[in-house]
């Protein structure tokens, strides 16, 4: 005959079994949707502009030049929510699929890019120093890790970091990057 006390206890680290598998179960469940989307930890899709806007709690700057090669809205946006928050902007050229232009948004000047919007490139030489608005900046040439060449700059406008990477003209990055001082 089994004791009322055994009993309980067999309850309750069969409870504690379950619980700690549905636990397991449901942090692999949470992290599929990111998986299959190719979003590293902690960064999250917006579906436009406005759901960025959002759910970031902040009106985002846009450049008000925008070359006519690249397709409009966004392919895709990703954002980081916590601190320092941040929205990247994915662009391809018309009809095409693959990414060609950059937009990384940092709402802390101070911080910089995250590395998970902002994807690691090896700077392999200097394309051009130039001034926007009164910074001085550097065009780099980067190395990304699929082995394509791009420009990239990065700068500080109305209290915002901005990161610009395209493969495409460099003379379209800056007028870009010099629009950003008219962004509302």
């Amino acid at each position: 005959m089994r004791s009322p006390a055994g009993e309980i206890l067999r309850m309750l680290l069969t409870l504690a079994v379950v619980m700690a598998s549905l636990t397991v179960a449901l942090a692999i469940a949470d992290g599929i949707p990111r998986l299959l989307a190719g979003t590293p930890s902690g960064v999250v899709l917006a579906r436009d502009v406005d759901d960025a806007q959002r759910r970031l709690g902040t009106h985002l700057l846009l450049p008000p030049y925008f070359p006519d090669t690249y397709a409009w809205p966004p392919a895709r946006i990703e954002l980081r929510l916590i601190q320092p928050a941040a929205a990247a902007f994915s662009f391809t050229i018309r009809q095409g699929k693959t990414e060609e232009l950059r937009l990384v948004e940092g709402l802390d000047p101070a911080a910089p890019l995250d590395p998970d919007l902002w994807q690691p490139g090896r700077q392999v030489g200097v394309a051009a120093h130039v001034e926007v608005g009164e910074q001085e900046i550097t065009v780099w040439r980067v190395l990304l890790p699929d082995g394509t060449f791009w420009h990239e700059l990065v700068f500080d406008v109305k209290g915002r970091r901005f990161g610009l990477r395209s493969s495409g003209s460099i003379e379209d990055l800056l007028r870009m990057a010099r629009s950003m001082e008219l962004a509302r």
